[in-house]
């Protein structure tokens, strides 16, 4: 138990003033069920005890003390909130409870299941704005970070940061080969490129083919393997070497050669990458994935085609998260929906949940990012969207609108006031889920980082 001592100074140079300031203090205070006495005679002491000179004056503790337990003190302190308040964590907001700051350390493995958070929130409600400042935060704690950016939304962070933009789009020069076999998508200990690259490459045709029969799959899957046997790739691994080196992107085959490979049925779907308006897919890989901030964007790849470009990065990101488990890395996947929503398939939503249920061993965070709540549970009955949820410690949910809240309350356990609280909120407040604690938050920024954000 503590005695805390509470002094309110108030002074004006003109004393009608200053007794009308003194009966407002004193009418808020007995509105809130407290008692006041006024200093009389006491001024210069309180005055002194008030200084940051931590000088309490013994003539007037015996009269300002009062009784406080621990648990009714923790909320007094400035900046602090026994809850959520990591040591090494980094500042999420304030909480509109009792204007304490959050700082919290996702990494933290004792204290939380895995690093994995949904932001989800109306377009303007302030989601965008709070990803954008996790960034920069995150950025200065040298955790690498994968942006898969639709909207074209992050490209002054990269400025800024000195980080990797990479655009692929009818105009852009940068290409990704969805081909590509790389060294970090397995292990040390592990083994089966060309069957992990398969069934990368199964999920992303299913996009392209739509409802394929078991028969049809056989048949492309067969295709696959051959066209990786016309470059002398095969089921063992080291067929993936030459001289000691593992094969480059220059090794690997393209669309074009998939495309020769085939029946003129699986032809046709194919000639929009091979010689349409998605032939710069028919491309090698021409970047270098060596900062610790990369950005994808899809942009130009408009609504219709934007699964395929999530897909590349997706693919493309995973890969660097596994490359070592002793480094802290964070992928956030915008508009997520696009993967596992209704204009997906089962396949590539589960390649998504996978990401989310294991990259925790990685040493790595999975963010899924949406403003379409209806879509994110349109797929075999909201099961991968509810995965998703189910697999985030971390939940920040801004400003909705009552259809979203109620699919949400579907798949989530809120109660009546939070369904409230999150649809009045205002843009850049939020309903936090930090483990087992829920907390309205606002979502603060200095200065500078708003120059940054907002150029």
């Amino acid at each position: 138990m503590y005695f805390i001592y509470t002094y309110i100074l108030t002074y004006d140079l003109d004393k009608k003033v200053l007794e009308r300031k003194i009966n407002t203090i004193e009418s808020i205070l007995k509105s809130s069920g407290m008692v006041s006495k006024k200093g009389y005679f006491r001024q210069e002491s309180i005055f002194k005890s008030s200084l940051p000179f931590i000088e309490n004056d013994k003539d007037i503790k015996n009269v300002a003390k009062r009784n406080i337990l621990t648990s009714s003190i923790g909320v007094t302190y400035p900046f602090t909130l026994s809850t959520i308040n990591d040591k090494k964590g980094i500042m999420y907001g304030t909480n509109l409870n009792n204007d304490s700051l959050i700082f919290v350390d996702r990494f933290n493995q004792d204290k939380y299941k895995n690093s994995n958070m949904c932001v989800f929130g109306t377009s303007g409600s302030g989601k965008s704005y709070f990803n954008k400042v996790m960034i920069l935060r995150n950025y200065l704690l040298n955790i690498k970070q994968y942006v898969i950016d639709p909207d074209r939304e992050y490209g002054n962070l990269v400025d800024e940061l000195k980080g990797s933009l990479i655009k692929i789009g009818p105009s852009s020069n940068t290409y990704i080969n969805i081909f590509d076999i790389r060294e970090d998508s397995l292990e040390s200990d592990q083994s089966g490129y060309l069957q992990t690259k398969i069934s990368k490459l199964m999920a992303f045709f299913k996009l392209v083919f739509s409802d394929l029969s078991e028969d049809e799959k056989g048949y492309l899957e067969a295709k696959i393997i051959k066209t990786y046997e016309d470059k002398n790739i095969t089921f063992d691994d080291d067929s993936l070497y030459r001289k000691g080196n593992f094969k480059t992107t220059n090794d690997m085959p393209i669309f074009e050669d998939l495309y020769k490979n085939l029946d003129y049925k699986y032809q046709v779907k194919l000639i929009p990458f091979v010689k349409g308006s998605l032939k710069f897919l028919n491309n090698y890989t021409n970047i270098k994935l060596d900062n610790n901030l990369i950005v994808g964007d899809v942009y130009e790849l408009g609504e219709e085609n934007l699964k395929y470009g999530m897909f590349v990065f997706t693919d493309l990101f995973w890969d660097k998260i596994k490359s070592n488990r002793n480094e802290n890395k964070i992928i956030y996947m915008d508009e997520v929906w696009k993967l596992i929503g209704i204009t997906s398939n089962k396949e590539v939503a589960s390649f998504i949940y996978k990401i989310f249920k294991t990259i925790r061993k990685y040493g790595g965070s999975a963010v899924a990012i949406t403003q379409d709540i209806s879509d994110m549970f349109s797929l075999q009955d909201g099961a991968f969207g509810k995965s998703l949820l189910n697999n985030s410690e971390f939940k920040a949910f801004f400003n909705m609108e009552e259809e979203n809240i109620k699919v949400l309350s579907e798949n989530i356990n809120l109660n009546e006031k939070e369904k409230i609280k999150i649809k009045s909120l205002n843009k850049g407040e939020s309903l936090l889920f930090i483990g087992a604690n829920h907390v309205i938050s606002k979502i603060d920024s200095s200065e500078y980082e708003k120059n940054i954000i907002n150029k």
